[in-house]
């Protein structure tokens, strides 16, 4: 159980290198135009609620649209992508996939989560050393998009994350934001065990919706009343939900810690 007043001083131990085991990471999401009432999606690039395959799969990895043949090695877009995620047996997995334009590629390793995806090569071509997809870049397995890196961006931004096996994440922060507010926006903190019997628990942020008028941003640190420990084997994203008519640009982001369980 997590005591969250002493969360600052572990920031500053864990930055000092006094707490060994500890990583600091993040899961920032975007969406735009957030207009659909009744069926929250999970913030981030994609814009739906994501169905993640129930075994591991491997995922089909694409550029489509306008120019997208040019994300290749040799071409004036990106020439590799670096997806992170989990296999089946919840084991970290990282794999780098050489783009082939509008072609398909498959990954090697099957994944039954994504954490990211990002464009870390561009193509010899692109005449910088930031690597922007000229298309959009999906990761899909059949018909469901997994992650994707919309054109002109770096990478895939999803306000979810996965505890992978034998280790344990502490949320320190919660942030959420409307960019552009033309509706009022309600916020879900969700968390899913993939432990049988699969268990999800979904928790309205305390102060869930933000009304169109206010356009700001507030910080959630203590997630549920007793501690925001997160045990190995689950799914923790972050969904909203527009209200009444009109639409949003959103933003969340969970810091989190991860250690040795």
């Amino acid at each position: 159980m997590t005591n969250l007043r002493n969360i600052e001083a572990l920031d500053l131990r864990i930055a000092l290198g006094l707490v060994p085991g500890y990583d600091k990471r993040s899961a920032f999401g975007r969406f735009n135009g957030l207009n659909t009432a009744g069926s929250p999606i999970v913030v981030g690039s994609v814009g739906t609620d994501i169905n993640w395959p129930t075994t591991g799969a491997v995922l089909d990895i694409v550029s489509t649209g306008t120019g997208a043949s040019n994300d290749n090695p040799t071409g004036t877009g990106v020439g590799t992508i670096r997806i992170t995620g989990v296999d089946e047996d919840f084991e970290l997995l990282t794999e780098d996939v050489i783009m082939n334009g509008t072609t398909i590629v498959n990954t090697v390793n099957s994944f039954l989560r994504v954490d990211t995806m990002v464009s870390i090569l561009a193509g010899t071509l692109a005449g910088y050393n930031d690597a922007q997809p000229i298309g959009t870049i999906t990761a899909t397995h059949g018909t469901e998009i997994i992650a994707q890196i919309d054109a002109g961006t770096g990478a895939h931004l999803a306000a979810c994350f996965h505890v992978p096996v034998g280790k344990r994440a502490v949320i320190k922060d919660i942030y959420t934001h409307i960019d552009d507010g033309g509706t009022d926006v309600e916020f879900f903190l969700s968390v899913r065990s993939n432990v049988l019997p699969v268990d999800v628990v979904t928790i309205p942020i305390i102060k869930t919706k933000i009304n169109k008028s206010v356009d700001g941003q507030f910080i959630i640190l203590n997630i549920t009343s007793s501690n925001s420990t997160v045990p190995q084997y689950t799914d923790v994203w972050i969904s909203a939900d527009a209200i009444g008519g009109g639409s949003a640009d959103i933003t969340a982001t969970i810091i989190y810690y991860l250690t040795d369980a």
